[in-house]
């Protein structure tokens, strides 16, 4: 233990320092045997990257692609995609880890795919749906948040009735932020997940995040109408009534799907009884 304390304390001493000496500590820390002394250099690897970028970024991608750990794979795959994001040669560095034995390397690699090549990283997303894992998912869930299509909503909807627990709202997290890009009708599906999570969820966090999230779309609803109403009243100002009708209509929309959250939420409030959830909606 106290070897490990002595190690902990040289690593984030070095790691603060621009001097030659902690440099090549730091650098040689990930030459370590022990894969945590190997991480927890990674996470102060940055003064490093800073004076011997080239040194260091050779160093993280053997470590990503060989070293024996798994823990270690991924944050290395992590810290390349953290401080060399730019860098498309450590494209092949990732597909090594879309192979790994490991999920979590292989979530860590897929980000790492995407985060060169968005459109073969949406591709391998879609190859990996089968794997039974959390670590996967989550970085599947993380990339169709940004680049899915209406086609991959079925991924989420079957995803979140298998995941529980923490992972379950991580998962939910990147839900919410894929589903409010798609039509109204599909929205509504997740208005239907949200409010089956609050009445059937035993664990209070989780039912909690199911409150939430039904309010963040009561609100997109909301900010869409006000969006709606200001248009309006530019275009009556300029004299276009027929487009100002049409917006009128879609403001109407927004303005029916705000009030019928506002009525699930009232009504699932209504019959609340965890005292935590209660505690933190204010009831």
């Amino acid at each position: 233990a106290e070897l490990w304390l002595d190690k902990k304390e040289a690593i984030d001493k070095c790691g603060k320092s621009s001097d030659p000496s902690a440099i090549e500590a730091m650098i040689n820390a990930l030459n370590q045997p022990f894969w945590n002394v190997k991480t927890m250099a990674m996470g102060k690897i940055k003064k490093a990257i800073k004076a011997k970028p080239e040194v260091v970024k050779n160093k993280l991608m053997a470590l990503a692609m060989k070293d024996k750990n798994p823990k270690v794979r991924a944050t290395a795959i992590k810290t390349l995609m953290k401080y060399f994001s730019d860098d498309k040669s450590l494209l092949t560095a990732y597909e090594v880890g879309l192979k790994d034995s490991s999920y979590r390397v292989m979530g860590s690699a897929l980000a790492g795919v995407t985060s060169i090549n968005p459109e073969k990283g949406l591709i391998m997303a879609r190859s990996m749906e089968g794997e039974e894992s959390a670590a996967v998912n989550n970085a599947i869930a993380a990339i169709y948040a940004k680049k899915g299509t209406l086609d991959d909503h079925a991924f989420f909807l079957k995803t979140i009735s298998e995941l529980n627990g923490m992972n379950k709202l991580g998962f939910l997290q990147k839900y919410s932020e894929y589903v409010l890009r798609l039509p109204n009708n599909e929205i509504d599906k997740a208005i239907i997940v949200y409010k089956n999570i609050v009445e059937t969820e035993s664990v209070w966090f989780v039912k909690l995040s199911g409150y939430n999230l039904l309010a963040s779309v009561q609100n997109f609803y909301s900010k869409r109408a006000m969006e709606m109403a200001t248009k309006i009243e530019s275009v009556q100002a300029d004299g276009i009534s027929e487009q100002a009708a049409e917006l009128e209509k879609e403001m109407n929309v927004y303005k029916a799907q705000d009030a019928k959250i506002a009525d699930v939420l009232n009504k699932l409030k209504a019959k609340e009884t965890d005292p935590n959830v209660k505690k933190y909606l204010g009831m």
